[in-house]
């Protein structure tokens, strides 16, 4: 009814580090508890009937010393009173050892986040931009500082969160890399069309593979901004179709050399002078046909051509070999054509 200790034996003593029942057992004095918020929960639920089991307290013993015990009890009669019948093993070696392993994986984890951070950190001065998103739904769990700044992305942190689908402007690209992924393990300098975070397109080369992130599978990728360099190819290309288009309609023969002199290009008016077809002329040595004589009238005025700012090669007559064998005598207008990225002569148009 009150809650009080009737007996306890001598197996309870010994663990309490007690010879007999004092009164501070007898009456479950708050001394005995570590909280004494545990001792009154223990009294009203005896007082109460509660059902009590495994109840983990912490008591003193007679030392001053304390242990984690699982108390639990059921209902008896004793001396014709009703009680409760009790036991309380001790489990302070259980708890100790559950504390350690809650310990160590607490300091595996803050070890973890460490070298996580470390990573980040290295990463991040890395000069190139990385991203790290998941494997099956394309959740970007890590992109660095340089990644962020050239994709123009939202946070991270941001709901919902960004995914890496968003950076195609065709979303089949992504399947593509999947497939590469799956067939050979990496992508290796994939181009496509990236669509930044404010709708920009910019044109990448991408290359990744995969990896676990923190238990996760994912794809690490990182990629390089070729736009110019793609822009210039569209821009080469759409020249040379108009020079093309120009040429092949010229009454004037017009003609294209590389630096070790083969023809590189003959517009269709070749036939008209010369005779030969612009596939029969493809390919030949400037130097075989051309009159030996005349030869070095054309390098005295490339050379003035290489001096000049614009390339512009100053008009010069020599002959050159007919198809049927005999000399034409041609008036000749050239440029020294440079690579526009790099400066160095391309060939002589």
């Amino acid at each position: 009814e009150n809650g009080n200790i009737l007996y306890v034996n001598s197996y309870a003593l010994e663990t309490l580090g007690m010879k007999s029942m004092t009164d501070d057992i007898r009456e479950m004095s708050v001394e005995m508890f570590e909280d004494p918020a545990s001792r009154d929960n223990l009294i009203n639920m005896i007082v109460n009937k509660e059902a009590i089991n495994n109840v983990e307290l912490r008591l003193k013993r007679s030392d001053g010393s304390y242990f984690w015990c699982l108390y639990s009890a059921t209902d008896m009669i004793f001396d014709g009173q009703e009680a409760l019948i009790g036991v309380f093993p001790d489990i302070s070696e259980r708890r100790a050892a559950e504390e350690a392993a809650r310990q160590s994986e607490e300091d595996l984890h803050l070890a973890t986040e460490m070298v996580n951070l470390r990573l980040h950190n290295l990463i991040d001065a890395v000069p190139a931009p990385i991203i790290v998103g998941h494997k099956s739904d394309g959740l970007i769990l890590y992109a660095n500082k340089l990644a962020m700044e050239i994709t123009r992305m939202r946070p991270l942190t941001a709901n919902p969160p960004p995914k890496t689908v968003e950076l195609f402007a065709d979303p089949e690209v992504r399947k593509e890399i999947i497939k590469q992924l799956e067939d050979k393990g990496r992508v290796e300098t994939l181009e496509f069309q990236m669509r930044r975070g404010d709708g920009s397109l910019i044109w990448v080369m991408y290359s990744g593979s995969e990896m676990s992130y923190e238990g996760q599978p994912a794809i690490i990728g990182t990629f390089a901004d070729i736009t110019e360099r793609r822009e210039a190819e569209a821009a080469r290309r759409q020249t040379e179709e108009k020079f093309r288009l120009l040429a092949d309609n010229a009454n004037d023969f017009i003609s294209m050399f590389a630096l070790d002199s083969r023809c590189l290009y003959a517009s269709p008016a070749i036939k008209k002078l010369f005779d030969y077809t612009p596939e029969e002329f493809v390919g030949q040595e400037l130097i075989k046909l051309v009159h030996p004589e005349d030869y070095h009238f054309i390098l005295e005025s490339n050379a003035i051509g290489l001096k000049s700012k614009d390339g512009a090669v100053p008009r010069h007559n020599f002959r050159m070999r007919h198809k049927a064998g005999h000399w034409e005598w041609i008036e000749a207008a050239s440029t020294i054509e440079r690579n526009p990225r790099t400066g160095k002569v391309s060939h002589v148009s």
